[in-house]
C-alpha cells in the first residue's frame, strides 16, 4: 500500500487533491443554485416565470462575463490564492444572503455568489499552472482531469440535486 502512495505521489504534485476538493464545494453550491434558482424565485417570492427566467439568465451571462474579469485581476494585481479566498468568501456571503427570503437579498445574494464564482472559477486553473513546470509533461495531464473533473463533477451534482429536489417535492416539503 505504501508502494502505491509513493507512486501516485510522484505523479501528482501537492496541492492538486485540494483544490479539487475546493472545486468540488464551489461547484456544488453553484449546482444547487443553478437547479433551484428559478423554483425559488417562482414559488418563494411568487414572481412570473418570464421575470424569473430572465433573472436566471442574466445572473448566468453575468457569471461567464466575470470569469474574464476575475482571470484578469488574478493575473495582474492580487495573488490567485489571495483571490481565490476571497471569492469563496464572496459565494458564502451569497449563499447566507439568498437564504432569507425577500427581493433584496436575493439580488444582494446573486451579485455576491456571482461574483464570488467569477474571481474563483479562473483562479484554480491558474494555481494548477503554479504548480507545475512549463516544460512538465504532467501539467496537461493536470489540465485534462481538472477539466474532465469539472465536467464529471457538474453532472453528478446537478443529478444529485435534481434528486434531491425530487424528494422534496414528493415528500411535500
Amino acid at each position: 500500500m505504501r508502494e502505491l502512495f509513493t507512486k501516485y505521489r510522484n505523479l501528482i504534485p501537492r496541492g492538486i487533491g485540494g483544490l479539487f476538493l475546493i472545486q468540488m464545494i464551489s461547484i456544488f453550491a453553484f449546482s444547487i443554485l443553478y437547479s433551484t434558482l428559478v423554483l425559488y424565485i417562482t414559488h418563494s417570492l411568487q414572481l412570473n416565470d418570464s421575470l424569473s427566467t430572465s433573472i436566471v439568465a442574466a445572473f448566468f451571462a453575468i457569471n461567464y462575463v466575470l470569469h474574464l474579469l476575475g482571470g484578469y485581476i488574478g493575473g495582474r494585481w492580487m495573488s490567485n490564492r489571495c483571490l481565490l479566498f476571497i471569492g469563496l468568501c464572496f459565494q458564502m456571503i451569497g449563499c447566507l444572503l439568498i437564504s432569507f427570503p425577500g427581493m433584496n437579498t436575493l439580488f444582494w445574494g446573486l451579485s455576491s455568489f456571482v461574483m464570488g464564482t467569477g474571481l474563483s472559477t479562473t483562479c484554480i486553473s491558474c494555481m494548477i499552472t503554479q504548480i507545475y513546470e512549463p516544460n512538465d509533461k504532467r501539467r496537461e495531464t493536470a489540465f485534462i482531469l481538472n477539466y474532465s473533473g469539472f465536467n464529471i463533477k457538474v453532472a453528478v451534482l446537478l443529478l444529485s440535486c435534481k434528486r434531491l429536489l425530487q424528494s422534496s417535492v414528493d415528500s411535500g416539503s
